[in-house]
């Protein structure tokens, strides 16, 4: 049921999710998409890429391919989730009365990361300057390790318990407005 519930809240970002409620639907979340991966690859349609080897390169009718280990219906499980999952970890974060800004620091901060660091990197090359190359990827270095270090206590705040009570989030489903455990 607590699956159910976190599906039925597919892109609600408001309120609260209980601690058993995330790591339930997050449990049940990563049952499904490995079975979806084991179907993929008993069916036979798992997503496969060649690969260069000594043998292919002298005989040309030989291709070898290794499987990426998914295919089609991991990918369409795991869209599915996808919303669900970022929506239960928001609710998850506002039980413990944390902004769900948490959830997605960490991507943005490495996304912008990626995007200094190519920014300066490339000019840098353009203009053939490396001290703006070497401080680009300095820049981009320091912020990446920042957004992993914010991830970390990201996924470290979905272990904590909810605040007692209500909270700036809404009503707590685990204690009342005193803070007495519900029943």
């Amino acid at each position: 049921s607590w699956y159910i519930q976190a599906i039925k809240n597919y892109v609600n970002f408001s309120g609260r999710a209980r601690r058993k409620e995330y790591w339930m639907f997050f449990l049940f979340t990563v049952i499904f998409t490995i079975l979806a991966m084991i179907l993929d690859f008993v069916l036979g349609i798992d997503f496969r890429i060649s690969v260069y080897d000594e043998v292919a390169h002298w005989n040309y009718n030989y291709k070898p391919e290794v499987s990426l280990g998914y295919g089609p219906i991991y990918v369409i499980v795991s869209l599915f989730h996808w919303l669900p999952t970022m929506s239960a970890a928001v609710r998850r974060l506002h039980d413990s009365d944390r902004t769900g800004w948490w959830f997605f620091a960490p991507s943005l901060i490495m996304l912008t990361a990626i995007f200094i660091g190519a920014i300066f990197i490339g000019g840098g090359m353009a203009t053939n300057s490396d001290s703006m190359a070497i401080t680009g990827g300095i820049l981009a270095g320091v912020l990446y390790l920042v957004g992993i270090g914010l991830g970390i206590t990201s996924f470290v705040f979905l272990f904590f318990d909810g605040t007692k009570g209500d909270n700036r989030f809404g009503v707590s489903h685990k204690y009342d407005s005193e803070g007495n455990l519900l029943a």
